[in-house]
């Protein structure tokens, strides 16, 4: 596909993402130089794409799939690799967006990162720039970074397949160097990693591996640390801290910030206005329960028929099992035949394409969220062999689990 033909289509698409957001689109050749945009502050944007280090993550990743960047600031763009004979010819990238209200600091950030870079009238205007940027949820900037990828290199890909940039740690490397390690280190990283498992299943509105990693993992998150010596106001706090964390990842999950906050805000004050115990811990496991299944609703695909859905919630929530399409065409009572042609025609990719990217993406947060061994791993997410698991790993990811690993795990 030439340069021209896909100027053509990208002309198309953009008109149709701006009935919803507005979102500048920019191209880059592969040594990073800006060939064009559609952005009228394009110096200033351009900039800050390099300074909050999404333009080098583009650059230095592995893989041809689609990414979602995510810089230094709460700014993020869409980036996509035309391929051309397994080269680079070109990134083409859409941002930057927003996924919730713009807070002031990231206004600040922004300002700073450009002063003395870019020309006063641009610094000025930045203020206004950035107040008037598309907030997307992720199931809309996720279909976006798809059907770009569609679009550049005629390849069908489901939104599991996304690169997703790790969010930084601004300062916190540099900070956390004096504070002194607790000597139960291994408890506190047990109960750091139960939490991002609860905290994923919220993410992906997975109500299936909510319930069933709630009864270890809440065990080890509802471990409250005497605070205060007095029990009761210990579990509001921890109840308190656990009920922000949600909220925050059922942001990222595609709740709107003006329904979650207020959400998560109803249950705060339930739980500071009881004096029983017990009932704190209940309201903290409805809390739980009550986000999950808001993002499960709200991840539900509109566009896909029931059977096509059906057939996506079960292989999301049962990769380690044998999956196929005579198994799916089974379960449900159709010819595999006509569900296998169903399935491509609304997901845009195979059965089999598609049950693979599911069990990488279970791989990729067993990897960044346990200490499983990489062994352990790829059968509890249902590959046959360890080399199987890798060279599907590398083929999605565009790095190896140990890699992958390594630049995500936190200890």
């Amino acid at each position: 596909m030439d340069m021209m033909d896909i100027q053509e289509k990208t002309s198309v698409f953009l008109e149709l993402i701006h009935c919803s957001h507005h979102m500048d689109y920019w191209i880059y050749s592969p040594e990073g130089i800006l060939f064009r945009s559609t952005a009228e502050a394009e110096h200033v944007l351009d900039l800050l794409f390099k300074k909050t280090g999404c333009f080098e993550y583009m650059q230095r990743s592995i893989g041809t799939t689609p990414m979602i960047l995510s810089g230094e600031a709460d700014l993020h763009w869409i980036a996509v690799k035309q391929m051309r004979e397994d080269k680079i010819s070109a990134y083409h990238v859409l941002g930057p967006f927003l996924t919730s209200s713009i807070h002031e600091s990231v206004v600040q950030y922004a300002h700073d990162a450009v002063h003395g870079l870019a020309p006063q009238t641009g610094i000025d205007s930045l203020a206004e720039d950035l107040q008037a940027l598309s907030v997307v949820s992720i199931q809309g900037y996720c279909q976006y970074a798809v059907m770009l990828h569609n679009l550049v290199n005629g390849e069908l890909l489901p939104e599991s397949c996304i690169q997703h940039q790790p969010a930084p740690l601004s300062g916190f490397l540099s900070a956390s160097s004096e504070i002194k390690v607790p000597k139960k280190m291994k408890d506190r990283l047990n109960i750091y990693l139960a939490e991002r498992t609860l905290l994923h299943a919220i993410m992906e509105g997975d109500a299936n591996a909510a319930a069933a990693s709630s009864l270890s993992a809440q065990k080890q998150v509802a471990r409250v640390r005497a605070y205060t010596g007095n029990a009761l106001l210990d579990m509001k706090i921890a109840c308190t801290t656990f009920t922000t964390l949600c909220t925050r990842a059922a942001i990222e999950g595609g709740l709107s910030p003006s329904f979650a906050y207020p959400i998560g805000d109803d249950y705060i004050r339930k739980i500071f206005a009881s004096n029983n115990l017990e009932y704190v811990g209940e309201l903290k496991t409805h809390m739980y329960n009550d986000f999950v299944a808001r993002v499960h609703e709200l991840r539900v695909n509109p566009n896909y028929s029931k059977p096509i859905q059906s057939c996506c919630d079960y292989i999301q929530l049962h990769p380690a099992e044998p999956l196929s399409i005579d198994v799916l065409a089974n379960r449900l009572g159709y010819s595999k035949y006509y569900l296998s042609a169903l399935f491509k025609k609304e997901t845009g990719c195979s059965v089999s394409a598609y049950i693979k990217c599911a069990r990488i993406e279970r791989a990729k947060v067993l990897l960044s969220s346990t200490d499983l061994s990489v062994e352990n791993i790829w059968e509890a997410v249902g590959f046959s062999s360890r080399s199987v698991f890798g060279k599907a790993f590398c083929s999605i990811v565009g790095m190896t689990p140990r890699e992958y690993r390594e630049r995500n795990l936190i200890l």
